[in-house]
């Protein structure tokens, strides 16, 4: 378990992420995220969100992240199809009921390392709260 940090997912165009899920109840919500690194395992990043606020982005709320790192055999579609159990077995547990934010499981395939094509993605989905931030340009780096 990672404690709460501050960027779950972070979106810099080097990244490749595979796809995203997205649930909520009435008091919390549910998002995972399938990525890997160049040359690197695929990564399973999940979080759970226990609202304390209405405002996503004053920090009231309380967060658990995890990672998974997977084993270099696993491949895309099979991960996928691993996320897909853990979402459908949290529904079944009533983890978000009909009438919740966004009730069900919200799936968002993405497949690329572009950050704009995965930020315009995320911005088509109701349930999406995006907070960007410039990254400062490094020597040698052109900063996004």
């Amino acid at each position: 378990m990672t404690a709460a940090r501050e960027a779950v997912f972070v979106i810099d165009g080097e990244r490749y992420y595979s796809m995203l899920w997205f649930m909520a109840g009435p008091c919390q919500d549910w998002m995972a995220a399938l990525w890997r690194d160049e040359g690197k395992p695929f990564v399973i990043t999940y979080r759970f969100r226990y609202y304390a606020s209405e405002d996503p982005f004053e920090k009231k709320d309380r967060r658990s992240v995890y990672d998974i790192t997977l084993g270099d055999h696993v491949t895309e579609d099979k991960a996928i199809e691993s996320v897909n159990v853990v979402a459908e077995r949290l529904l079944a547990a009533g983890f978000a009921p009909i009438g919740g934010r966004g009730a069900g499981i919200h799936k968002v395939p993405v497949r690329t390392r572009d950050a704009g094509i995965i930020s315009s993605a995320l911005e088509a989905q109701e349930w999406a709260h995006i907070q960007t931030e410039k990254v400062a340009a490094e020597p040698g780096n052109a900063g996004t």
